[in-house]
């Protein structure tokens, strides 16, 4: 499993970057996975205001 990111839907707000305690993502103007630190929490996609990620 790993997340992605609908970069047409992401805002840019840095809500899922803040909620992500293992540091997968990041904010570069819109939010970047690094999927090698992700640990599948869904702790970002349960945060994220724009519905951008998804499994």
């Amino acid at each position: 499993m790993s997340i992605t990111i609908n970069q047409d839907l992401c805002v840019g707000c840095g809500c899922c970057s803040d909620v992500c305690s293992s540091g997968a993502l990041e904010l570069a103007e819109k939010a970047v996975v690094y999927e090698e630190h992700c640990r599948e929490c869904t702790a970002c996609i349960d945060m994220c205001p724009a519905v951008a990620i998804s499994v």
